[in-house]
């Protein structure tokens, strides 16, 4: 009986929601699992876990710090599940002395090579999508001017400058900002007020 293939339920949310995750994202296939599942998981820089390490499950696509169309991307893996469960069909885990490893076929492997490869471009750099950015970074530079301290109005303007900030995290950095800023005042006061006496 073929098997059929889970897919996360992060697949079907809208694109701020992979912008949460500052490192980035990617694509992991577990074929051990019953049924065989595909997962969005956080992206960490020249880490792999242990699952995957050992071949327990594969990476199909990854990005550092790019937002990903993740409905596309399920749509595209669903257009090839049958090769999909060929994999899982042809996978088996071996103890190897050490460790408990996933192993596939030949074929196998040449399957899972080529979903590798052919993922398309626009998955692996979407060009038409705004790159992520913590809001400290983005204002790095300074502060924007009071007239300008608007939540819609900063995000839009991030947007056409190609970066993607969160609606909520510019709310809270402008919320910190205010607070900062009174508080400065008030110690301007009482310095100027000792000062005085």
């Amino acid at each position: 009986m073929s098997k059929a293939i889970y897919y996360d339920s992060d697949f079907d949310n809208l694109l701020p929601k992979l912008a949460e995750y500052w490192d980035g994202w990617e694509i992991n296939f577990y074929p051990e699992e019953e049924p065989p599942a595909i997962m969005i998981e956080p992206f960490k820089g020249g880490q792999t876990s242990g699952t995957l390490y050992h071949n327990r499950g594969f990476t199909l696509w990854a990005k550092p710090n790019t937002l990903a169309d993740a409905s596309r991307m399920k749509e595209w893996l669903q257009e090839r599940e049958e090769i999909l469960v060929e994999i899982a069909e042809a996978y088996e885990v071996e103890w190897n002395g050490h460790n408990h490893v996933g192993n596939l076929t030949e074929k196998a492997w040449g399957l899972l090579h080529e979903i590798q490869m052919t993922m398309p471009e626009a998955f692996r750099y979407p060009e038409d999508l705004p790159q992520y950015w913590d809001v400290g970074d983005w204002f790095m530079d300074g502060p924007p001017e009071p007239e300008k301290r608007d939540v819609e109005f900063l995000v839009e303007n991030a947007r056409n400058m190609g970066a993607h900030l969160e609606p909520d995290e510019v709310k809270e950095y402008l919320k910190e900002l205010t607070e900062e800023e009174e508080l400065e005042k008030i110690q301007g006061t009482l310095e100027e007020n000792s000062l005085l006496h």
